[in-house]
């Protein structure tokens, strides 16, 4: 897969693909499709491809709002966090680099949970 060549461009394009016009839907996403939507907002942002970045955003911002990874996905498809950021390398490093969504958010999710916010 794309993805575990770390093949940005390509990766972002195939999860996408996968994803298909799911953002029309009213259904709240399931856990596979908000792994699916965050390893694409990383992908695009990893190939530096803001327009893809933002179309994501568009698309599926509304309903990541309603996941634990809203925050996460607010910052990566933001156009004001590109990839020059240290706040935006520390985070798709860490997603790029570990095999499961819910491995990354817990920590996050503890953090803010017991009243920690952004460093």
């Amino acid at each position: 897969m794309a993805w575990t060549r770390r093949d940005w461009a390509t990766a972002g394009r195939r999860l996408e693909g996968i994803l298909g016009n799911r953002y029309t839907e009213d259904a709240p996403l399931d856990l596979s499709e908000q792994a699916d939507v965050m390893r694409a907002a990383i992908s695009y942002s990893l190939a530096r491809d803001m327009t893809g970045a933002r179309r994501l955003g568009e698309r599926y911002g509304p309903a990541m709002d309603q996941t634990d990874q809203a925050a996460a996905f607010a910052l990566l498809t933001d156009d004001d966090a590109r990839a020059g950021s240290a706040r935006f390398s520390d985070l798709a490093t860490r997603i790029a680099s570990i095999d499961t969504l819910e491995a990354f958010i817990e920590p996050f999710r503890d953090r803010f949970n017991n009243g920690g916010g952004p460093s």
